[in-house]
């Protein structure tokens, strides 16, 4: 027997169960860069700032980590860009303040919203002549 991912919501809400319709979420390391070193403390940062960001009211979200280049006499730090589904992009706004005094808390130097909204594979559109292979099931 196969079931879908609706089937699994489905049945996980018969059963009365809180997280039936928690968005799909990848591995944190999805949300750095292509070539850019994955360390404990820049997931932390990601997961940490999610986190809030859901507990603020945000469903479907993404913070991606993106190194923000120094000179001389600055020092180094990060950005948020963040992603939510295009369907909380107001929210997200009126969330404003809120959102860039929680990742401003998490050690990110700037914080910004992507009014692209939520979409997969985003560190994806900026490889020149490359592709990934998708596997499907």
């Amino acid at each position: 027997m196969r079931l879908s991912q609706e089937d699994v919501r489905r049945c996980a809400s018969l059963l009365g169960l809180a997280v039936w319709d928690k968005p799909a979420s990848a591995c944190l390391s999805s949300r750095i860069p292509f070539g850019t070193e994955v360390t404990r403390e820049r997931l932390s940062q990601i997961g940490a700032l999610e986190g809030e960001l859901h507990r603020l009211g945000l469903r479907q979200v993404r913070v991606r980590w993106h190194a923000l280049g120094t000179t001389e006499g600055t020092a180094p730090g990060a950005i948020a860009r963040i992603e939510v589904s295009r369907d909380e992009l107001v929210q997200a706004f009126d969330l404003r303040d809120a959102i860039v005094a929680s990742g401003k808390r998490h050690g990110f130097r700037y914080v910004t919203l992507d009014l692209q909204g939520y979409r997969t594979g985003s560190h994806n559109e900026v490889l020149i002549g490359k592709s990934l292979r998708v596997l499907e099931s």
